[in-house]
């Protein structure tokens, strides 16, 4: 009887306009959202292949980028992982590779 009743009240909410357009206006704020603010402005800046000019990437491609420094500096903790990235850290700061 409760389902019938939920069922029933469900049906006449969702018969509503204003109901529906608010629904619609909400998952559109939030798409809305989502493209500006978590893909547009995931800024990553890098360095021409000179050093010269630096340009921002953004989207997925700076999302790749992020991924890609995440892997290298992800795992097991150890004393030749912390050379490595160290010298790793060392090659990028003196040739100006990429920063953030």
């Amino acid at each position: 009887m409760t389902k019938e009743l939920l069922k029933i009240e469900l049906r006449k909410l969702l018969s509503r306009k204003s109901v529906i357009a608010t629904f619609l206006l909400v998952v559109f704020i939030n798409l809305t959202y989502f493209y500006f603010f978590d893909y547009r402005w995931d800024d990553v800046y890098v360095t021409s292949g000179n050093g010269k000019s630096v340009v921002a990437v953004e989207g997925k491609k700076s999302i790749e980028i992020k991924k890609k420094i995440g892997n290298f500096f992800s795992g097991e903790i150890n004393s030749k992982n912390v050379k490595e990235m160290k010298k790793e850290i060392k090659k990028i700061r003196s040739k100006d590779i990429a920063f953030e």
